[in-house]
Order: structure tokens, then C-alpha cells, then sequence
């Protein structure tokens, strides 16, 4: 029996691969102050980003059942963190979710799918908006999608190799669960644009260009994943968002937002408080 609903719209904060929720800091404080909330209403939890995505999504799916919100849900995902609340927007919005992974789950692991098929997941639960800071929403299934920094964290097999949430990015065992899913949530996506040649570029060859040819990176991009892959409307596979979902850049005000830093940039705050709260 799940607990009455608490006061106010449930702000869900979800960080990226090799980080925790002391890193958002800086995002929640913001997003805090310009939508109003207490501490109660702000969930930024840790979650084990070596598990794969498919699992820590439906994981906070069941605990959002456990302990729903009133006036609705809001997730917002950095990096990994973006692919975890797509898959919670999901397991909650879509009451087909667990016929849909039951049927197009390839390449997980029989535990995960058992774990997945054993939880609760209820239907009614209101989210007014996903949003997805620099994630690899085509994934990072291309030479070019992976930054130095990840090409580097590839040649420590130990930790790669037991990385399911990794899997999750370099195959596209997830993204062909998603396809099959339908949620009418409103999305926005952001993504980084360091890589910019229109804003940065004077026509000479510099060190950047060289990395960026090196890498096989397309402009825009955030030093890690390309704008391409963050944005939906472009999505290689078919997503499950019936709104058409919205994405943003800004050139002009973000074009030192990288990877690392784009959910500690003011502008970005702006875009995503305004979402949220348009769709709340």
C-alpha cells in the first residue's frame, strides 16, 4: 500500500556515469530556488551507474510509487542519468512497459529481467516532464560519439568490463526496448555545444580540430557526446515520446557548456526550470 501523496511537484535529479549526487549540487540548489521547492521535494540520490540503465530506471520508478507527489513528477537526467529517467518516465507512464521488456529485453541478464518483472510498478502517477542534460539519447554506439576521456576509461577493462551501464551505451539492447514504449510526457533536451566551429571557428587549424578530426566528432558537440545524440528529434531508433519532444542549444550563451559543467551553467537552469514549470 503505497503512502499518501506529499506536498508539491517531486523534483527527481539523476547524475551521469563515474559521478554521484554531490554533483548535482549545484543544478538542485538552482532548480530549488527557481521552482520553489523545499528539500522534501528534491529526490538526488546516488544510484549504481555500473548496473545496467534498464534496472536503475525501473528502481526509481517503484520508489516514486512508493512515496508519490501530489502536484506530479519531474525528472532530470545528466548524461547515464537522462537514460535512467526515460526508462522511469516509462515504467510509470506506459502501462504496457513490463509486456514491452518481457518481449524486446535482448542481451540482459535473466537476474535483471526477474528483478524487473518482480517490482511493483503501479499506473496514475502524473510526470509532467523529462528532461535530459548532455545524454546520449542515440547512445554512444559510434566512434564518434566517445570523447577522449571515454576512449581512455575504455582501456581500464576491469571497470568497463563489469560496467552493465556501459553496455547500455555502446549497444542499442535499450534503446530498442524504448521504441516500443508510448508516453505522452513532455521532454526537453539540452545538449553542450564546446565543439561549435560557427561560433569558435576562425577558419584556422588548431589543436581542437585536430582532436576533433581524430575523434570523428560532428559539430556541435560537448567534448563527449554529439548533438545529434542528444537530440530526439533526430533520434536513430524511434523514441517513445508522443509529444514531439523539444531541444535546445545555445550557441550564443553556452558555447563554453561542455560536458562536465552543463548542469552547473545558469542558462541551462533557466531552460529547464521554465520547462518544468510550463508543464507542472
Amino acid at each position: 500500500m503505497t503512502r499518501p501523496p506529499e506536498p508539491g511537484v517531486r523534483l527527481v535529479i539523476r547524475h551521469g556515469i563515474c559521478s554521484d549526487g554531490v554533483a548535482m549540487g549545484t543544478l538542485r540548489e538552482a532548480l530549488k530556488e527557481r521552482l520553489d521547492l523545499d528539500y522534501r521535494e528534491v529526490d538526488n540520490q546516488t544510484y549504481d551507474w555500473e548496473a545496467t540503465i534498464l534496472r536503475n530506471g525501473v528502481e526509481l520508478a517503484a520508489a516514486l510509487i512508493a512515496a508519490p507527489a501530489a502536484d506530479g513528477i519531474a525528472l532530470v537526467g545528466h548524461s547515464m542519468g537522462g537514460l535512467v529517467c526515460r526508462v522511469a518516465n516509462c515504467a510509470l507512464t506506459d502501462p504496457r512497459f513490463k509486456t514491452v521488456v518481457t518481449t524486446h529485453a535482448k542481451g540482459f541478464q535473466k537476474d535483471d529481467l526477474d528483478a524487473i518483472n518482480r517490482t511493483a510498478l503501479g499506473e496514475g502517477l502524473r510526470v509532467g516532464a523529462v528532461v535530459t542534460l548532455a545524454t546520449p539519447n542515440s547512445g554512444a554506439m559510434t566512434h564518434g560519439q566517445m570523447s577522449v576521456l571515454a576512449h581512455a576509461l575504455h582501456l581500464v577493462r576491469p571497470l568497463w568490463a563489469r560496467s552493465e551501464g556501459v553496455a547500455d551505451l555502446n549497444t542499442d539492447r535499450l534503446f530498442r526496448i524504448l521504441q516500443h514504449c508510448r508516453t505522452p510526457t513532455p521532454c526537453l533536451t539540452i545538449s553542450g555545444s564546446w565543439g561549435n566551429r560557427l561560433i569558435r571557428g576562425s577558419g584556422s587549424i588548431t589543436a581542437h580540430h585536430l582532436l576533433q578530426w581524430t575523434m570523428s566528432m560532428r559539430e556541435p558537440h560537448d567534448m563527449i557526446v554529439e548533438d545529434i545524440s542528444v537530440d530526439l528529434t533526430q533520434s536513430i531508433l524511434p523514441h517513445e515520446f508522443t509529444v514531439p519532444p523539444v531541444h535546445q542549444r545555445l550557441y550564443v550563451d553556452c558555447i563554453d557548456v561542455k560536458h562536465t559543467n552543463i548542469h552547473e551553467t545558469a542558462a541551462v537552469h533557466t531552460l529547464v526550470a521554465d520547462f518544468i514549470g510550463s508543464n507542472s
